[in-house]
C-alpha cells in the first residue's frame, strides 16, 4: 500500500505542475532577458529581480521573486518564459521559480500526510480478513 500510494502522489504531483504553470509551458516562449535591478531584502528570504527582455521589437519588464538559489547579477543573461498572446504575463523560466516552487511541495506533502494518514486508519494495520489467526501455518513435528 505504501509505495501504491507514494507512486500515486508522484504521478499527480507530476501531471499538477506539468498543467498549472503560469505562463504556460506548452504554449510559452522562451527568451533571453537581461537582469536589470537586483533587490536582496535581509529580512525576506526571495530576491527580488527586473528583468527586461524584447519580444519583437517591444521591450518587457519581468518582476520575479526567486528562491536564492543563486546570485543574479545585473547585466546577468536568464531565460524568460512568456505568453505570446499576452507578452506582459512571464516568469523566469527556472527549475526552482517555474517548475518548483516551495509552497506548493510543502502543501502538497502535507496533503499526502493527512490522506496517507487517514488511508492506514480507514483500512486498518495488516489485519486478515476475518480478523483470526491462519491456522494453516506450517508447524515442527517435534519440540526440540
Amino acid at each position: 500500500m505504501y509505495k501504491a500510494t507514494i507512486a500515486l502522489y508522484l504521478v499527480c504531483f507530476f501531471f499538477y505542475v506539468l498543467f498549472t504553470r503560469k505562463p504556460d509551458y506548452f504554449d510559452g516562449q522562451v527568451v533571453k532577458g537581461t537582469v536589470t535591478q537586483v533587490n536582496y531584502d535581509k529580512k525576506e528570504i526571495n530576491p527580488e529581480l527586473n528583468i527586461l527582455y524584447r519580444v519583437g521589437p517591444d521591450s518587457f519588464l519581468c518582476k520575479a521573486n526567486l528562491l536564492p538559489f543563486g546570485q543574479y547579477k545585473i547585466g546577468e543573461r536568464v531565460e524568460v518564459i512568456y505568453d505570446p498572446s499576452q507578452p506582459e504575463i512571464t516568469s523566469v523560466y527556472v527549475f526552482f521559480g517555474y517548475w518548483l516552487n516551495w509552497d506548493e511541495l510543502l502543501m502538497t506533502a502535507v496533503f499526502f500526510v493527512v490522506f496517507f494518514v487517514a488511508a492506514v486508519f480507514i483500512t486498518g494495520k495488516n489485519e486478515t480478513s476475518n480478523g483470526l489467526h491462519n491456522d494453516n501455518v506450517r508447524k515442527r513435528k517435534y519440540d526440540d
